[in-house]
């Protein structure tokens, strides 16, 4: 067990310049599906900046975009659309099958994870039919990630994956109903909001 740990520690820790490239670009497509069923799955995609500290261990900053339909619910928000866009920095390690064309790696991180939604229009005009206006807000907040998944060597400085990524972040949000007649005013919290979710795709990563 010991030798078996050295031999994986080793192999994480060797020097950066026996990579074929210190820094890469990468591009991801997938589909986001969320913990919770009052938000559609939703198309995601994004970009990422990576910088190798060893030939199998390595940074990266990424940023996704998704955006999902929401159902109303009692809890949550009303029917509507919301647009994320995570920003994020994760530690990944690489750990080479075989010939080391093929690798597993993992990973793990936390960034902010940016939020706007928009009510339904239909909703909305529901309320101002009536002679209310309401606005609801869902507020960006921090988010922590993990990853994890299958990539293959293409050539010596480009690399085809297949990833999987799991990402918690809980935000806060507020709602207002406003008399339009009289001007008053009644608001309150929503603290019972959850969007975590897994994403699933590919993802190309090319050596600069």
């Amino acid at each position: 067990m010991t030798k078996r740990i050295a031999v994986i520690l080793a192999a994480l820790l060797l020097p950066a310049a026996a990579a074929e490239a210190a820094f890469h670009l990468g591009l991801r497509g997938g589909y986001a599906l969320f913990m919770d069923k009052s938000y559609a799955g939703a198309p995601a995609y994004g970009l990422s900046l990576g910088f190798d500290l060893t030939r199998n261990l390595s940074l990266e900053l990424s940023g996704t975009r998704f955006e999902s339909s929401v159902t109303a619910s009692a809890d949550g928000l009303s029917a509507g659309r919301l647009a994320l866009m995570p920003l994020e920095i994760a530690v990944e390690a690489r750990f080479p099958l075989g010939d080391g064309k093929l690798a597993a790696f993992g990973g793990f991180g936390g960034g902010f994870g940016f939020t706007s939604f928009t009510l339904d229009s239909t909703s909305a005009a529901g309320w101002t039919a009536v002679g209310f206006a309401v606005a609801e807000k869902v507020q960006s907040t921090a988010c922590l990630c993990a990853a994890a998944g299958l990539e293959y060597a293409v050539s010596r400085t480009s690399v085809l994956r297949l990833e999987a990524r799991y990402r918690l972040m809980k935000p806060s949000g507020t709602w207002s109903i406003t008399d339009l007649l009289s001007g008053e005013k009644i608001s309150g919290t929503l603290d019972k909001l959850s969007l975590d979710s897994l994403t699933i795709g590919l993802a190309v990563r090319m050596g600069l």
